[in-house]
């Protein structure tokens, strides 16, 4: 039975994930009539799921472009993405900038800041963008007094600012975007991510965990590979980051700061303008989802990363090169800025992996100190004072809280000379010297962690010549060798080193999408996805199989800490037993042991996992870990042509209103009626349990099923807070027209029973569980394990 559920679980998935279009476009575009059509936005109304818009030619297109739900799984590619003269899409969005005041932050229709951009991805899923400059065409600000309330609801209470500004690429609530090959310039954000909706975490209670912990599967696990970040205010904001993160590898992030003195004096004077000091990411609320920075070019900014709002401790920074800002922070020219208190570094020290570090705050200064030694000529008997100089670099600060480069113990010959005679002294050095290690008794670093000071010099800081950001040869000693937990190889085959890998030596790309939360179940802890075959296999390891796993916990729990506030807490990381498990492109579920120590230890934790096969290399993907006690019972009522379910409650001590319905796709849910006691605010059903609802879907998935997903905040006695498990209810849209079972292999002839192995009834009701309603002449009713997680082993 056991076999036969996993069957059916796996039929389930792959015909949710992997179901192919029954046709798929291809749209050309060319502004000299070449092509289909001479506009980027033309091409986009008329396309459907999976088309894929090429741009023929390199011409600038003074266009907003927008694509937004249900247009999924489309792909916009210039037709020679590595080709340095792109297709430009330039455009200042003015319009996109409220709330203005605190009646418009109480309309949601009137909150648009977050959709401000030259190039606009809204709600949708599956999108990929390549070679393509996207370009905001110059920096413009907004900021305004008194917006977002103290108290949620009104205005009485008090306000803080609203701060924003213009985008060039701006990702609002979507899912698995990949954008590739692109330069993202010459706007306040170079990318602004924006992936929590008004579910937010409630601030009247600090200890309360984000709510949608088991809902926020549907956002998220974006990958950002070969981009050019340059001369934007900030190249990345994530803002209201909670879901599956995002992998930022082999990116170049140049001059992304204030353009001027002026600029950031003016900057400052503005409602929260403090706030805005410039840099290459800035943070906010993504304290539960990780951003894992890898093996990317940094030079130029002012910040490397900065924090706002609960911007979180758990980010991986690994193999980057992390070069000298412009200006340094104490120089005249950084203005008000001067010692940014929103610097992250100190927090982030627990996850930073052989990272190569410039001086931010200040440049490393040459200096010298005087060395005598006695000495007595023995051919005269008299004796003699050698003066000399040894000479070093001065002792300096990296960046806030990191410390300094470890001195060197060993002694040195220093040349000393009494005018007549040259003789030489031993020395023990004071300074430090190019390629020490950033490890001293008072820091989290330690030598195994492989940060070094090296001030990297580039062949070019000019993004029109050959050799940008390309380090020069003699710089490469320390470029050979990157983190070896995270294995990330070449082309060739080779250790990635520090660093963006160049163009012609970066492999393709796997891709993990996670399919539910990593949901415990007994004594074993079960992650589901989906794995992508690369477009274009290279030499290395064939079968694809994981290569870097680990399990992040102790997140930090406060929800008023501001940038490296201490009231941050810091992650703790340990490699789990997955690395070398051989997987398949499909559908994959891997379990991991997980003893009542691990349990107790996690307080909404995640895993994150890379795989590694035919010569690519996956994205860092992210599986929250939910708690192992169900708490919620589901129903269904009414199978007809909408869906009505009861949820009602299994421990109503533990289990904290309100509700949260969504769909796993991320498409459009609505409630079309609720139990009289249900009370709905901003999505959010509040009342006594049981509730009913009946509930429709307002666009059709890929596959034309679609899951519904249906979660609740928990605290329990133990003093664990998070959310149930979601408990997932695969439906057609009502929109939908009948789909055609596109499931492989044997899972498809088996899926077919509606008794389990011992020929008991296998009832419309689940508690933690699933049930299949597929409407092709496959219908099964299944209930997983009652312990927690979707149960494949469960049968008894």
């Amino acid at each position: 039975m056991a076999e036969l559920l996993s069957r059916v679980l796996t039929a389930l998935f792959l015909s949710i994930a992997l179901a192919s279009p029954c046709r798929a476009g291809v749209l050309t575009i060319a502004q000299d009539g070449s092509g289909s059509y001479r506009s980027i936005q033309a091409a986009v109304d008329k396309a459907k799921p999976y088309d894929t818009l090429l741009i023929l030619d390199g011409g600038e297109y003074r266009e907003q472009v927008t694509l937004r739900a249900p247009l999924h799984n489309i792909s916009l590619i210039a037709r020679d993405p590595g080709k340095a003269g792109k297709p430009v899409i330039r455009w200042r969005d003015t319009e996109h900038v409220g709330p203005r005041n605190c009646e418009e932050a109480l309309t949601d229709s009137a909150v648009d800041y977050d959709k401000n951009g030259a190039l606009r991805l809204l709600n949708v899923r599956d999108v990929t963008v390549e070679g393509i400059a996207i370009d905001g065409d110059s920096t413009f600000v907004t900021a305004w007094e008194k917006v977002w309330p103290y108290t949620p609801g009104t205005c009485l209470t008090g306000m803080w600012p609203q701060f924003s500004g213009n985008a060039a690429l701006v990702m609002f609530h979507c899912a698995n975007i990949r954008i590739r090959e692109c330069s993202l310039a010459h706007a306040f954000y170079g990318a602004l991510i924006k992936e929590r909706d008004g579910l937010a975490p409630f601030r009247e209670k600090a200890s309360t965990f984000e709510p949608r912990r088991g809902l926020r599967m549907v956002l998220g696990n974006h990958s950002f590979t070969g981009n050019v970040f340059r001369e934007n205010t900030w190249g990345v904001f994530v803002d209201a980051g909670w879901g599956l993160g995002s992998t930022f590898r082999d990116n170049l992030f140049w001059r992304n700061r204030h353009a001027d003195t002026a600029a950031a004096q003016q900057t400052y004077t503005l409602p929260g303008g403090k706030n805005l000091t410039g840099g290459a990411f800035s943070f906010k609320n993504t304290r539960q989802s990780t951003m894992a920075i890898v093996n990317n070019t940094f030079a130029g900014n002012f910040l490397l990363f900065a924090g706002q709002d609960n911007a979180g401790a758990e980010h991986l920074v690994a193999n980057n090169v992390l070069g000298r800002p412009e200006p340094y922070w104490e120089a005249p020219e950084a203005g008000p800025f001067e010692s940014p208190f929103q610097d992250l570094s100190q927090v982030l020290t627990h996850r930073m992996k052989f990272n190569l570090f410039a001086g931010q705050m200040r440049p490393p200064k040459p200096d010298s100190i005087p060395v005598e030694r006695d000495w007595i000529d023995t051919a005269t008997g008299k004796s003699h004072v050698a003066k000399g100089f040894y000479y070093f670099f001065g002792m300096y600060t990296i960046m806030n809280g990191l410390p300094h480069p470890a001195d060197n113990v060993a002694p040195e010959s220093v040349q000393v000379t009494d005018g007549q005679t040259t003789r030489y002294a031993q020395v023990t050095p004071v300074g430090t010297n190019p390629g020490n290690f950033l490890s001293d008794q008072y820091s989290a670093f330690t030598a195994a962690d492989g940060n070094r000071w090296v001030e990297t010099e580039f062949v070019s800081r000019d993004p029109s010549v050959a050799g940008f950001l390309r380090p020069v040869d003699s710089s490469l000693a320390w470029f050979q060798a990157g983190w070896p937990a995270l294995g990330y190889r070449t082309r060739s085959g080779k250790d990635a080193g520090v660093g963006a890998v160049a163009a012609a030596d970066r492999v393709s790309e796997l891709r993990v999408t996670p399919l539910l939360p990593a949901l415990a179940a007994g004594d074993t802890l079960a992650l589901r996805f989906m794995l992508s075959a690369p477009e274009s296999p290279g030499s290395g390891p064939g079968a694809p199989r994981v290569k870097y796993c680990r399990l992040i916990r102790k997140l930090p729990a406060d929800l008023n800490a501001f940038g490296a506030s201490d009231h941050l807490v810091l992650t703790e990381a340990e490699p789990l037993p997955l690395e070398g498990a051989s997987l398949h492109y499909g559908y994959n579920e891997l379990r991991i042991p997980w003893p009542a120590p691990a349990r107790d230890s996690v307080l909404n934790g995640f895993v994150e996992m890379a795989v590694e096969g035919d010569g690519a290399f996956s994205n860092i993907a992210q599986f929250p870990v939910l708690p192992d006690r169900p708490l919620l019972k589901v129903e269904v009522l009414d199978d007809g042509p909408t869906l009505r379910i009861r949820v009602s409650t299994l421990d109503s001590s533990a289990l904290q209103a309100p509700l949260f319905l969504g769909t796993a796709s991320g498409a459009a849910l609505t409630v079309l009626e609720a139990s009289d006691t249900a009370r709905d605010s901003t999505g959010a059903y509040d009342g006594p349990l049981p509730l009913t609802f009946r509930i429709g879907l307002s666009e059709a998935s890929a596959s034309g099923t679609e899951m519904i997903l249906v979660s609740a905040p928990i605290a329990r006695a133990d003093g664990v807070y998070g959310s149930t498990p979601p408990f997932v209810v695969p439906r057609e849209p009502t929109s939908a027209k009948r789909p055609v079972n596109k499931v492989v292999g044997k899972a498809s002839a088996e899926a077919r029973p509606s008794r389990d192995g011992l020929g008991r009834a296998l009832r419309p009701e689940f508690r933690n569980g699933v049930r299949n309603g597929f409407r092709n002449g496959v219908r099964v009713y299944f209930r997983p394990d009652m312990r927690g997680g979707s149960g494949v082993d469960a049968a008894k």
